[in-house]
């Protein structure tokens, strides 16, 4: 019975042993970044700040995972923000992200895997890009490991991708310059009813609450839909619209739909409208 004992205290000994064992020279720790696994899609809000956390550890596996081996003596690890990486991304996969100005974060780019351990500690990178970057764009920021001193660096998993994009209010943001627009084709529009400095098309974004585009009803009543098609002069980019409504009286939409696009056509049953955004009931 005894015996029994010393070989079951024996077996937990040597468990534990292995367990705290660090990676041979038969069985090399390799570093990587487990983050790395995945595209890091983070979209946040410009008004606050972003922080995001990732590590380095070890592996002694010919693939990345956590295999519960520790480095016997400390592993240095230092990264960066590799700016080629973006344009090898893009090549790769089709796109045209730009990199993360670098005044818009900070990034941890030193770190220990300490002796006994297969991973760092929290390693950080801050996001403030209000007013810095253009809202709802996405930007890349590829953050890599650069050197490794008491292990090797892994062949894959050396750099993880985050894919930034900061919201704001767009109610609070300025409204785009309408002095260029023209309008290239109306439905239908009052010319004299409601005055002569009222009811056309061009009223409808005068930027002035008291006027007004109003189809014609003197003299003739043109059944709806209606539609009006607007040249804004230069391409945009658009983040939002606002409609503001008649408040004087009842004469207003039951829905409407606006189209956003570079050739624009008139609004027809089955035709080529843009990008639709549809009001219901205003």
């Amino acid at each position: 019975m005894k015996l029994n004992r010393f070989v079951m205290a024996a077996s937990a000994v040597l468990c534990s042993f292995a367990l705290l064992s660090g990676c041979s020279d038969d069985d090399v720790c390799k570093v990587y970044i487990p983050e790395a696994k995945a595209l890091q899609i983070k979209n946040f809000d410009l008004g606050e700040e972003l922080r995001e956390v990732f590590h380095v550890a070890v592996t002694a596996s010919d693939y990345v995972t956590r295999s519960g081996k520790e480095v016997g003596g400390d592993v240095k690890v230092q990264l960066t923000v590799d700016e080629a990486k973006v344009q090898e991304y893009n090549s790769l996969c089709g796109t045209d992200y730009p990199l993360l100005p670098s005044d818009c974060y900070t990034l941890t780019t030193e770190t220990v895997i300490p002796a006994g351990e297969s991973s760092s500690a929290d390693l950080v990178l801050t996001v403030n890009a209000q007013g810095k970057i253009q809202p709802f764009d996405s930007y890349l920021l590829p953050v890599t490991i650069t050197s490794v001193e008491g292990a090797q660096a892994d062949h894959i998993q050396q750099t993880v991708y985050y894919l930034l994009s900061g919201a704001e209010d767009v109610w609070a943001m300025p409204l785009a310059d309408r002095s260029a627009w023209q309008v290239v084709d109306v439905s239908s529009e009052e010319t004299s009813g409601e005055g002569s400095e009222n009811g056309h098309a061009i009223h409808a974004f005068d930027g002035l609450k008291g006027t007004f585009w109003h189809t014609q009803w003197k003299g003739n009543e043109p059944q709806p839909p209606h539609h009006i098609v607007v040249d804004m002069g230069q391409e945009v980019k658009m983040l939002g619209f606002q409609y503001v409504s008649r408040d004087d009286d009842g004469n207003q939409s039951g829905w409407l739909e606006v189209g956003v696009g570079r050739n624009l056509q008139r609004p027809s049953c089955g035709g080529k409208r843009g990008i639709p955004f549809l009001f219901s009931g205003i």
